[in-house]
């Protein structure tokens, strides 16, 4: 699990953009970043998302929910990308990790050093 958190963190920072001033993403932001995610999911249809505002940095999470193999939904968790944004929109996504058991918390951490805590969380739409 330190290997991927470390991993995780250490990929943040290279990919890192400029900082942005944190924002509401807007619809079109919205439908890219769901579009990326959903490529990690089973069943990409079912996905429903919490959203919050972007951070200052260009790591980016927020939170999703998708049904699994067996058909039931698994619960939020949290996911990790990096928005590459161009006169204060984003134009491109890469999702680093959705959380999942293999991860073993590592997202909510690497989240969570990024400054989006677990109130965060909580106050996503």
């Amino acid at each position: 699990m330190k290997k991927i958190l470390v991993s995780l963190v250490a990929l943040v920072a290279v990919v890192a953009a400029a900082p942005a001033e944190a924002r509401v993403l807007t619809t079109a932001e919205k439908n890219l970043i769901a579009r990326e995610v959903k490529r990690g999911l089973i069943d990409p249809e079912s996905a429903q998302f919490r959203w919050g505002p972007t951070g200052p940095k260009a790591s980016y999470c927020a939170e999703v929910n998708s049904k699994n193999s067996l058909g039931g939904y698994t619960g939020f968790a949290p996911f990790m990308a990096v928005l590459e944004q161009k006169n204060g929109a984003v134009f491109n996504v890469v999702v680093l990790a959705i959380e999942s058991p293999d991860t073993l918390g590592a997202v909510r951490k690497t989240c969570n050093i990024e400054g989006y805590d677990d109130d965060y969380f909580r106050k996503t739409e």
